[in-house]
Parts: structure tokens; C-alpha cells; sequence
């Protein structure tokens, strides 16, 4: 005898699509629950079960190869109309059953209990069953036991989809993150240009309070540009697509020429010395990407150097990789924030008042840059004071 459909099957079958679990891959938690139920229960079968609209199908089971049965056929489909444990002693003097195949051919049925599993809103999604294949009884104690595995596996059903709608809504929130940061970049990237053509007079000589407020908006927009682009990166890191790397065979002298570039304006105002060290040596590199590595280190070197101070270079060979070190003369990194250092929205300072410019994001993309390239990254802290920040490329065979 088929089990009458509940009235509410589309909703509870809707329940079933969001929890993800039809035709899933195997779990181990839920082939541990089945495990465990055999054995309280002292059964042959034990099966995790979801009801669907014409099938019955098997998340996990333990003594039995069929991966689901018809619908029909299923005694979870009676067991998901009951709102506890339904316990059939011998389904041969069972008025439903007498005439079932799963009774009269294999896996011959005689013994069944299933514990119905539902959703938190009420939904029942199948069931957590023990079979045996001659008759019996659960004692009261089993009875207890069944129950309250039924509950973990719904706490399992409950966690998975939860996991699940997180995992959904992070992915919507970094394609949001991508899709607004790509309609910035654009207009800020045509404003810098702008402002620095004005500011090389390219629309004549400016007044000289005119000049200084381009001067301004422009480091502005500068700000602003490094921001999303930082926005970007860090998002393509998030996602777990990786950053865009493209390497080739490079001298390292002239990711230093582009990183000095960069930089030599910023330590020049802050009243920083640059010494970068001359090198010959090649690398395996995104010319690019390892110069914006070098500036992050660098910007941050200077950021954090007394005016005066000295940011220096120091390029040495380890193995079959080059090791650009970058020294400054700054009070250092504290012990306790090591750890920290290279996570993202991370800054030496704690209190926001004191806080230096920057999105906190820098070292975390530097890692992800030079990871993407094999290499390694760290700091040190030099016996004299400052800090000393390395990283690794792969040297060019």
C-alpha cells in the first residue's frame, strides 16, 4: 500500500531542493550516524533516507547497496507522515506492507523503525531507519537512542544548508564588491589622467592656489585609485581565482626601476632616503605584479621611517630563488602582531587616531602576489631598531 502524499508535498519537496542533499556525494558524518544505529540497534540496515517526488533516495547506508527505491515502495514515505518514531515489528502481518517488494524480494523487509527528519520550519525531508530482516522490537532504551541520532542528522541537514546559504551570499557579496570596484576604477583612472595633465599644464599655466588644488585632488585620486585597486586583488584572492599573474623572464633591476618610480615622490616628501641595491640577476617573474610587491614593502618601509631615515635594498641568492629584502629605520613590528601581519585589514597601530594611511590590505595581496609566483614572504626585526621585510622570487634557469 502506498503512503497517502502529504498535503503539503511541493512545499516539503521545495524543503528538500534548498537542502542540496538529493544525489549529493557521500558524507562521512552521516555514514557515521547509520554505523552507529546498526550497532545501538543491533540491525543489519540502517539508512539515512530523503523523500523525493517519485523516488526514495539514500544519502548514506549501511548494509545495503541500493542507492533508492520507488517512492511507492518506501516505508520512509509512511514514516515522514508521523511526527515520531514509527516502529513496524513484522511487515509481514502489517496490513501496509504485506504486499510490498521491498518485503517480498530483497532486501525482505520484516523490521523497520525510521525517525522522521525535518527541516527547522517543519518540513519533513526523509528519514534516519534501521531494518532488520526478521521480526523484532526496539527496547525503550534503543528507542531513545534512535531518536536523538534522528536529531543530529537533522542538526547535520540543518549545518550543511546553513554553510551553504552563507557560502551563496559571500559569493554574491564579491561579485558586487568586483562589479562596483570595475565601474570606479574606470572614471577614477580618466580623473587622474586629467588632473595630471592639468597639473603639467596642459591646459596652460594654472594660478598658483589653482595649481595647488589639482595638486591635491590629484594625490586624492591616486588614493582613491590604489584603494580599488587594492578592492580588486583582494577580491580575486577571496574568491579563490587567484590574482592574474603572467611571468617571464625579467631582470630584477627593472622591477626595481618601476617600484622606484613609484615611490621616489613619496620618500622624497616624507624626507626619506632611498638606497636600492644594483643587481644583474634575472628572474621568473610578472614584471608587474613583483614591482607591486616591492612598492607595497617599500611604501610601507617609508611610511613608517622617521623623516631623515634610510630605506635600503639588499638582493642575495637562496637556493634556486632571489631574496629582495627591504630595511627601514622605524620602530619595528611588534612580537604580538607577527601573526597578524599578513591578514587582511591589518595595521601595526590599534587605535584608530593613530593609524597610517592605507587600507590594511597591502601585505595580504603581497602575499598572495608572491605565493602566486612560488616564493615566500616575511619580516624581521633588526637588532638596531626597524624592521626588515623579504620576499622571493624564483630565479630565472
Amino acid at each position: 500500500m502506498a503512503a497517502p502524499t502529504p498535503t503539503n508535498d511541493e512545499a516539503r519537496l521545495e524543503a528538500v531542493r534548498r537542502t542540496g542533499l538529493l544525489d549529493s556525494r557521500p558524507g562521512r558524518v552521516f555514514d557515521d550516524f547509520t554505523a552507529l544505529a546498526s550497532y545501538i540497534c543491533g540491525v543489519p540496515i540502517a539508512l539515512v533516507t530523503v523523500v523525493d517526488r517519485d523516488r526514495q533516495w539514500f544519502k548514506s547506508k549501511f548494509g545495503l547497496e541500493t542507492a533508492e527505491t520507488p517512492r511507492e515502495d518506501a516505508f520512509c514515505a509512511h514514516a515522514i507522515m508521523e511526527d515520531a518514531l514509527m516502529v513496524v515489528p513484522d511487515a509481514h502481518v502489517d496490513q501496509r506492507f504485506t504486499n510490498n517488494p521491498l518485503v517480498l524480494r530483497d532486501p525482505m523487509i520484516r523490521f523497520y523503525a525510521g525517525a522522521p527528519l525535518k527541516t527547522p520550519d517543519g518540513f519533513a525531508l526523509g528519514t534516519l531507519c534501521v531494518i532488520d530482516r526478521v521480526p523484532r522490537q526496539l527496547s525503550a532504551e534503543q528507542r531513545t537512542a534512535l531518536q536523538a541520532l534522528a536529531r543530529q542528522v537533522e542538526a547535520q541537514i540543518n549545518l550543511r544548508q546553513a554553510l551553504e546559504d552563507i557560502a551563496a551570499v559571500q559569493k554574491e557579496k564579491q561579485q558586487f564588491v568586483a562589479n562596483v570596484s570595475h565601474e570606479l576604477r574606470t572614471p577614477l583612472t580618466s580623473l587622474r589622467a586629467s588632473l595630471t595633465l592639468l597639473g603639467d599644464g596642459g591646459a596652460g599655466t594654472l594660478p598658483a592656489e589653482a595649481a595647488q588644488l589639482v595638486s591635491v585632488a590629484g594625490r586624492n585620486a591616486n588614493r582613491l585609485l590604489l584603494l580599488v585597486n587594492d578592492i580588486l586583488d583582494y577580491e580575486r584572492l577571496g574568491s579563490g581565482t587567484g590574482l592574474r599573474i603572467s611571468p617571464t623572464v625579467t631582470p630584477l633591476a627593472t622591477i626595481f626601476d618601476r617600484a622606484r618610480e613609484v615611490i621616489a615622490a613619496t620618500a622624497s616628501a616624507n624626507g626619506v632616503g632611498l638606497q636600492l641595491d644594483p643587481t644583474s640577476l634575472r628572474v621568473l617573474a610578472d614584471v608587474d605584479r613583483a614591482a607591486q610587491v616591492l612598492v607595497n614593502l617599500l611604501s610601507n618601509a617609508v611610511k613608517y621611517s622617521p623623516p631623515s631615515g634610510i630605506v635600503s635594498t639588499h638582493v642575495e641568492v637562496i637556493n634556486s630563488m632571489a631574496r629582495v629584502s627591504v630595511t627601514d629605520q622605524g620602530p619595528g613590528v611588534p612580537d604580538s602582531f607577527r601573526d597578524r601581519l599578513f591578514k587582511p585589514f591589518q595595521q601595526v597601530e590599534g587605535s584608530a587616531d593613530h593609524r597610517k594611511p592605507g587600507t590594511g590590505l597591502g601585505l595580504a595581496i603581497s602575499r598572495g602576489i608572491v605565493h602566486e609566483h612560488g616564493g615566500a614572504i616575511g619580516v624581521l626585526n633588526r637588532p638596531d631598531g626597524g624592521a626588515r621585510f623579504w620576499f622571493t622570487l624564483p630565479l630565472a634557469k
